[in-house]
C-alpha cells in the first residue's frame, strides 16, 4: 500500500466514525480508494482478476472452491482441473500466488476452521478434526501443535481459564 492509498484509507475509516461524514465524505472516498487501486502497483493484478482468464484469476477460483468445501478431500489433480491447467503449471502458479503449495493451503484453512471451532463453540478436538476433513485426530494434533505452538488441549484448557 502506498502513502496516498494509506491516506485515504484513514481519512475513510475516519469518516466512518459519525453518520454525518460517513454520509458526506465516504463515497468520495471509497472512489479514491478504487481509483488509487486501479492506478497503483497492483494494477495489473486487479484487471486479470476481472478479465478472468489469467492464472491467477484461475488459482483464485480454486481458492473459493477451497474455502467454501474445505472439509471435502480434494487432490493437486483436481485442483489443476478445476483452473483448467496442468498440474505442474497449477502447482507453480499456486505457490507464486499464495507462498503455500495447494495442500498446505487447504491445511491452513481447515486447521484454522477447527481452531475456529474449538475458541468459539468450545468443541472437542476430535470433532473440529472430523469437521474440517481429517479422518486421524493424532494427525490433526501433530499439525494443529506445529501450526499454531500449542495442542488443541492447550488451546481448550486456555479457553477455560481466560
Amino acid at each position: 500500500m502506498d502513502e496516498d492509498m494509506k491516506d485515504t484509507a484513514v481519512k475513510l475509516l475516519k469518516a466512518l466514525r459519525t453518520e454525518r461524514e460517513a454520509r458526506i465524505l465516504a463515497p468520495g472516498l471509497v472512489r479514491e480508494i478504487y481509483y488509487r487501486a486501479l492506478c497503483g502497483c497492483q494494477a495489473q493484478v486487479l484487471y486479470s482478476l476481472v478479465k478472468g482468464s489469467s492464472a491467477f484469476s484461475q488459482v483464485a477460483r480454486v481458492i473459493n472452491i477451497l474455502e467454501d468445501n474445505y472439509s471435502e478431500k480434494f487432490d493437486v489433480q483436481q485442483m489443476a482441473d478445476s483452473a483448467n491447467m496442468s498440474v505442474s503449471a497449477f502447482h507453480k502458479a499456486f505457490k507464486e500466488i499464495t507462498a503455500d503449495s495447494p495442500l498446505q493451503y487447504l491445511k491452513k484453512i481447515r486447521l484454522g476452521r477447527a481452531r475456529d471451532l474449538i475458541v468459539q463453540q468450545n468443541m472437542k478436538a476430535y470433532l473440529a478434526a472430523n469437521e474440517v476433513g481429517y479422518e486421524s485426530p493424532s494427525q490433526f494434533s501433530r499439525e494443529f501443535k506445529r501450526h499454531f505452538g500449542q495442542s488443541p488441549a492447550e488451546v481448550m484448557r486456555e479457553m477455560r481459564l481466560a
